[in-house]
């Protein structure tokens, strides 16, 4: 709908004005439609364009917030604040530098729009003064510290940390490079970088997830070995007899104690209650009808379990390691009163281990093969910037040693509808941070692909298990 048929009547516009702002000053969370919607359901459902509810409430909502003259406290902008590192103590490659170039959306105050709302919806145009800021975090970059990529016809070094600023001020939107964050599959660098210069980037530390242990691949070895007496033809017999061989496959092992044998027994309970959800087509429920919580209650809550020996598994959790890197500032400046706290971001899963964000995670029910607007926007901008501020709080904890950021590498679980991709943000040279992608995966709907689909899932869960383990624990 375009802007023009969203818009109200000239004689409704004060009505609109006089309900979102009664929401707003009475609203202590952030606000939201869900929100407005239950400030006064009436209201809002008589007012509402069949239609289309939320492109004409969400042209709305922005334009009183204009109205208002919140504009320029309600968040829309990305927050570039960098942190001081006079004050650290500690080297330019270590924590405050790769803090500093950190940009994670902040929030503002209880009652207007946040930054961590838009930030998980869409790119944001940049200010004058996030550019001011981007330019300054550059040019507190030393040279001797920076990835040099490249020569110049002088023998001198071109520096990645260079060419990746010069396509920043470029933008006129956020992107990852004003984190100083690079992945190598963004098409953005094809013109910037050569392939040789994007396979070193890629090959620069191993780049790899470990693989998995000896005793979980004997019980997916096993259950594949059964399935080979399996009739191949296609049927639903053959849908029955697949459930049951994997389901006499799996129990025939035996039970294993989840305190000596913890994955294994992960393995065992997640595969029958995959069985249960294709033997009564609970799967195919879901993915027809199903909400977003069905999903997770279903579906992604598996994977989660996979983790509670190591880390509490949350959902919807404030990061802590967010918070901590939008609050940096709050000071006793002597001039001002202190500034109040602002809020974080609560990704929709979160690894959190003696109260240390380790991982991190979003899904999503819609599926529209990876071009979906939320899904672009949290796979290769929200995610990846709560990931380095993680990477940035577990450097604070080592003292800021220049070889732990090297050796750091944060995970994170992205998962739409039944598909399912990893991605690890590292950190192999100078200030850059670099994202890597795994092949996207797919829960299958159809049981005879639970050896082809499912199990490589399980599989990539353990590995980034075993990823987390070498780095953190």
């Amino acid at each position: 709908m375009s802007d023009s048929a969203a818009t109200a009547p000239p004689s409704d516009n004060e009505e609109f004005t006089k309900l979102i702002k009664g929401y707003i000053e009475n609203e202590e969370g952030i606000p939201s439609l869900a929100g407005l919607y239950n400030h006064d359901k009436k209201e809002f459902i008589d007012k509402s364009n069949a239609n289309a509810v939320v492109q004409t409430w969400n042209h709305r909502f922005k334009t009183t917030i204009r109205s208002l003259q919140l504009e320029k406290q309600n968040g829309e902008e990305p927050d570039f604040q960098s942190a001081n590192a006079e004050n650290s103590g500690t080297s330019p490659t270590t924590t405050n530098n790769i803090e500093s170039l950190s940009a994670t959306p902040s929030t503002t105050d209880k009652r207007s729009l946040c930054t961590t709302e838009s930030s998980k919806t869409d790119s944001c145009p940049l200010s004058a003064e996030n550019r001011e800021q981007y330019r300054k975090n550059f040019e507190g970059m030393k040279n001797e510290d920076k990835w040099p990529l490249r020569k110049n016809d002088d023998g001198s070094d071109i520096y990645l940390e260079d060419i990746m600023y010069e396509f920043g001020a470029e933008c006129e939107f956020e992107h990852l490079v004003h984190s100083f964050i690079l992945d190598p599959t963004d098409s953005c660098w094809k013109d910037r970088l050569t392939e040789e210069e994007l396979k070193r980037i890629i090959d620069a530390t191993d780049p790899g997830l470990p693989g998995i242990g000896d005793g979980v691949r004997s019980i997916f070895n096993h259950c594949e070995k059964a399935l080979a007496s399996v009739d191949s033809e296609m049927s639903e017999r053959r849908s029955d007899d697949t459930i049951d061989t994997i389901w006499k496959a799996v129990t025939e092992l035996g039970f294993f104690n989840p305190r000596t044998h913890f994955d294994e027994d992960w393995v065992q309970r997640t595969i029958l209650d995959f069985l249960n959800m294709y033997r009564n087509d609970t799967l195919k429920d879901i993915i027809a009808n199903g909400s977003e919580i069905d999903f997770l209650a279903r579906c992604w809550v598996n994977l989660d379990r996979c983790y509670e020996n190591i880390a509490i598994a949350a959902r919807d959790r404030a990061c802590v390691s967010t918070l901590i890197r939008v609050n940096n500032n709050r000071a006793i400046t002597g001039l001002n009163s202190i500034k109040d706290k602002q809020s974080s971001v609560r990704p929709d899963f979160l690894l959190i281990n003696n109260n240390l964000d380790i991982a991190v995670g979003e899904c999503g029910k819609e599926d529209v093969g990876g071009i979906g607007k939320k899904e672009i926007v949290e796979k290769h901008l929200h995610t990846p910037k709560i990931m380095k501020d993680i990477l940035v709080r577990i450097l604070a904890k080592g003292c800021g040693a220049s070889s732990l950021a090297r050796a750091i590498k944060v995970t994170a679980i992205n998962e739409n509808n039944t598909r399912l991709q990893v991605s690890v943000l590292d950190s192999p040279g100078g200030y850059v941070c670099r994202l890597l992608n795994t092949n996207n995966y797919e829960i299958p709907t159809i049981p005879h692909l639970i050896p082809a689909q499912l199990f490589p899932i399980m599989k990539l869960i353990l590995k980034t298990k075993v990823r987390t383990l070498a780095t953190f624990l």
